[in-house]
């Protein structure tokens, strides 16, 4: 389906002119559910939501231990290392910041590793 949009403008003239109004000028557009790229921005329509990963539950590495909470992008972490907040980065890795600083974290395709960049790895508890 398809949806065009017009645009005109005329500039009003004086009551007192006798000189012609400027001529419409017009802008178009078209409107698709296709994907394709506006041709009047060149950018695409629509942009493609997102489905984050579910990280939502308790985690372990030894003796520590992590419970996550996720809304939405967000995540925050209470557990033995703290208190930590932070956010995904796209649909599968995420930084989460503790008092000693951010740490980033990948979730494999099963949902129950979490690999961070400091080396460590998480498992979910089930």
């Amino acid at each position: 389906m398809q949806a065009l949009y017009q645009l005109s403008y005329s500039p009003a003239a004086p009551h007192d002119s006798t000189a012609p109004a400027a001529p419409p000028r017009s802008l178009h557009g078209a409107s698709t559910n296709s994907g394709e790229k506006s041709p009047v921005t060149d950018t695409p329509k629509y942009a493609k939501a997102i489905h984050y990963a579910n990280v939502a539950g308790k985690w372990i590495n030894g003796p520590n231990y992590a419970i996550l909470t996720q809304s939405g992008p967000n995540i925050e972490s209470n557990g033995s290392s703290g208190r930590g907040t932070g956010h995904f980065i796209n649909a599968s890795t995420f930084v989460i910041t503790w008092k000693w600083g951010p740490v980033t974290g990948t979730i494999d395709a099963a949902g129950s590793t979490i690999r961070w960049s400091n080396n460590t790895v998480w498992r979910k508890v089930q």
